[in-house]
């Protein structure tokens, strides 16, 4: 198997690593060669009530607001390296009419996990839906004021 393969950008190592049915490879936004820095990671969790659509919109919205680093959705975020940052969505109250959310987030090699002002979604005259949740998500990591 060959080290390396040609790419039309560049040439990339190709490490695959069998561990116990386990492969590791290159993670997508890592460096591909050497003297470049992988990308920071933003690691979100979305604990529940939190669900599917409410995560990836707002995966969207820390992608638009830190595009120097490479957003990844996970179970229980942790930071390893500097300049990580984990991200956890946490729904203060959920109903059919009304949702309050706030963030929380740590980097690495920080012990104290900070939290964000609660952003509270009401509407009257219908339930929520998927199409209110892009600006709420955005207005949240706007005040939330995240070290991005």
């Amino acid at each position: 198997m060959p080290l390396f393969r040609k790419t039309p950008t560049a040439l990339v190592p190709l490490v695959v690593l069998l561990c116990g049915g386990m492969v590791l490879a290159p993670e997508r936004g890592a460096a591909s060669g050497p003297g470049q820095m992988a990308r920071p990671v933003l690691a979100l969790a979305c604990p529940a009530p939190a669900d599917e659509t409410l995560c990836r919109v707002l995966l969207q919205a820390l992608a638009e607001a830190a595009p120097g680093r490479v957003p990844r959705p996970v179970a229980e975020p942790a930071p390893g390296r500097p300049g990580d940052l984990a991200v956890w969505l946490r729904l203060d109250e959920r109903g059919p009419h009304h949702l309050v959310a706030r963030l929380e987030w740590r980097g690495a090699g920080e012990g104290t996990v900070q939290s964000g002002p609660p952003l509270r979604l009401d509407v009257q005259d219908a339930e929520l839906s998927a199409a209110m949740y892009p600006r709420f998500m955005a207005d949240l990591v706007r005040v939330s004021d995240l070290p991005l």
